[in-house]
């Protein structure tokens, strides 16, 4: 419920498909740009086969994202910049199953 608002109301990026990446991830984000939802889940994950992190979209570049896990524990600060170029560090290691879905609001 934290953050169905921004599922129900923001703009919905398709960032991976299970066809190309043996991933599926979206992104919703709110049309002012303070929140987004990232989510993955992995189908295939091949031994040896590099899946690279998706770069983010409609993202506001110049403002600072605090990233919460379902804990609602911070994981990561990085900007809208960061986000669009590189993608979410650390999420391209998980087996065939994982998934994870977070919470990304603008530092104030």
């Amino acid at each position: 419920k934290r953050f169905r608002h921004v599922v129900q109301d923001g703009d919905l990026y398709r960032l991976e498909t299970l066809a190309e990446h043996g991933a599926s991830t979206l992104l919703y984000v709110l049309p002012d740009q303070s929140e987004a939802v990232y989510s993955v889940a992995v189908h295939d994950h091949l031994i040896g086969r590099h899946r690279p992190p998706a770069a983010l979209r409609g993202l506001n570049p110049t403002a600072v994202y605090t990233i919460t896990d379902r804990h609602d524990r911070a994981i990561a600060h990085l900007s809208g910049m960061d986000l669009m170029a590189q993608g979410i560090p650390g999420d391209t290691f998980g087996p065939a199953g994982y998934s994870r879905t977070l919470h990304l609001k603008t530092v104030k």
